[in-house]
Formats: structure tokens, sequence, C-alpha cells
């Protein structure tokens, strides 16, 4: 489904979480999402050590977005949305970057909350001819995203969050969070029922 994920522990210290979705409509989503987290994870390990400075993460994501830009032959073109996380463990916050229409989400004190921001736009839809596509009498609008790795005018902002004994993170592509819209509600109950085997086992 053009949807891949890496983590990695950095020196038993940084917790690197990346989540990618290859865009369907250009060529080659599965290898986009890969080739995203696959260098993002590669360039944290030579790059991250302790005190590392959000101007590292920032050459990181533009390492990672000319990666797919120079992308060749058939996957030429391809692009990927993309999501990561960042956790140096001796910290009491986390990093966090979001790219497109994944999404990162923060369970604390058994509430659910989005910490990223979809970037994405209402499309109105036309046919090969210009003409707007109308369905039961009602324009056809998508959702469609406004910035993805692999673009010439990608942009990235690093972000910091909270994150402290108790809390959870979730990374999510739109093929889980828009798959039922009880989404969220399931999720918490979820991580209820392990918490509880949890304690039941000890």
């Amino acid at each position: 489904n053009g949807d891949f994920f890496k983590y990695k522990i950095l020196d038993n210290k940084i917790i690197v979480l990346t989540l990618a979705d290859g865009v369907g409509s250009k060529t080659c989503d599965w290898f986009a999402s890969e080739t995203a987290c696959e260098k993002f994870t590669e360039d944290c390990e030579l790059m991250l050590h302790k005190n590392f400075s959000e101007n590292d993460l920032l050459k990181i994501c533009y390492n990672v977005n000319e990666t797919i830009i120079q992308t060749s032959g058939n996957c030429k073109g391809m692009l990927s949305v993309f999501s990561a996380v960042i956790w140096d463990t001796d910290k009491n916050f986390l990093h966090f970057i979001n790219i497109g229409d994944t999404r990162i989400y923060k369970i604390s004190n058994n509430s659910i909350s989005q910490i990223s921001e979809d970037e994405t736009q209402a499309v109105i839809m036309k046919d090969k001819q210009g003409k707007l596509i109308i369905s039961d009498g009602t324009t056809v609008v998508r959702t469609g995203i406004t910035n993805a790795l692999g673009t010439k005018d990608f942009n990235v902002d690093i972000n910091k969050c909270d994150f402290t004994y108790g809390d959870t993170v979730i990374l999510a592509s739109d093929g889980f969070y828009n798959c039922k819209s009880s989404f969220e509600t399931d999720i918490l109950k979820s991580r209820s029922e392990e918490h509880t085997s949890e304690l039941q086992s000890h």
C-alpha cells in the first residue's frame, strides 16, 4: 500500500521512529516511502549525538529530500509524505517532524490529541477537458497534499513536544486514521487494554 515504517535506537539513548507513505498518483510509491525512512534513519545514525540541534535534523530532512529528487530510472519523480519522532531518552521532550498528510498523535492522561498539522488543501476535481466533475449534483472535491519529500519547493519545520512518563506517541498514515471514524477512540481503548494486561501480569 505504499507505506513503510522503521525505527532505530542510537547508542542506547536516542530513539528514532519514522513512517512514510508514498504518493500513489506518482511512480514507485513503495520505494519512495522506503527510501525516506531508510535515508532519514541512516543520516540520524551518522549525524545525531548527544545534544544534537534542530539544525542537524533540518540538514537530515533536506538530505532525504535531495536523495528522493535524484532517484533516476523508472522511479524518477516519486514523492512521499513522512513523519518522524526523535527522542533523547534523557530529556522530557521529543522532536517531531511531519510532512504532508501523515499524522502524529500523543496520548497523555488517557487523552489523545493530534500534535502534527495536516499539510493539505481542498482540490476541486476536473476531467481531462478541464470541466468540473459533478456527482449527484455536487462538485467533487478531494483533499490534496501541499508538501512532500521529492519536491523542489519542499519545506519542513522541526517541532518539540513534552514527553514524560506514561505518555505515548503514535505515527499514522491516512490509510490508518481514515479507515474508521472511531480511530482515536479505538487507539485509546487498545492502549487501555494493553496497560490492563500488563498490570495483571505483574
